[in-house]
């Protein structure tokens, strides 16, 4: 026979259902919530953050026309040679050689799409050591440019689905980077801006 004794009873405060419980746990999952939005916020604010401008880059935006995407180049430094052409597609100012990446240009174009298409490109070519040098061969000038903008811009770049020779690369909230030999010797790289 269990014989109980009074005076080693359990303290009520042990099972007394008082709700601290649920408190405590509503406490925590509420602390949880708050951790995961802030975090939340914090990554699509950091995703979306612009990294400053890559050489030879000014910021841009698609649906800008040729004059105030000219007027933004002029207050950059560059210097325009002669007045706007037309073709079908494209209005093109042309500028005067200027150095990026550490090395000059034979020349800069900005090319401002027409008939409602949003697109701007501002366009830089280099002269690479050699006329022999393409994308089966590519010579110091284009290896030395595609590493910075790898660097620089913190992307990989990639090669388009197409069989066109160029990589490219699509930077956060900016335009994307293509880099391919416009001739045998000649590297371009141009900044495209869409909206």
């Amino acid at each position: 026979m269990i014989k109980y004794n009074n005076d080693k009873s359990i303290d009520p405060k042990f099972y007394r259902n008082d709700g601290s419980e649920r408190r405590n746990v509503l406490k925590i999952l509420v602390i949880i919530l708050v951790v995961g939005v802030i975090g939340y916020i914090l990554g699509t604010s950091l995703e979306e953050t612009r990294l400053p401008a890559l050489p030879g880059e000014v910021i841009l935006r698609g649906d800008m026309d040729i004059s105030a995407a000219n007027e933004r180049l002029e207050k950059a430094g560059f210097i325009p040679l002669d007045e706007v052409k037309t073709d079908d597609d494209y209005d093109h100012l042309f500028y005067e050689s200027s150095e990026v990446y550490g090395y000059p240009t034979t020349r800069s174009e900005l090319a401002v799409a027409k008939s409602g298409k949003k697109s701007v490109s501002f366009i830089h070519y280099f002269d690479d050591e050699s006329k022999e040098n393409n994308m089966n061969n590519p010579g110091e000038v284009y290896v030395y440019i595609a590493s910075q903008v790898t660097v620089r811009s913190r992307e990989t770049p990639h090669r388009p689905a197409e069989d066109r020779d160029e990589i490219f690369w699509i930077l956060r909230r900016g335009p994307s980077v293509h880099m391919t030999y416009a001739d045998d010797g000649v590297v371009m790289l141009e900044y495209r801006y869409t909206d």
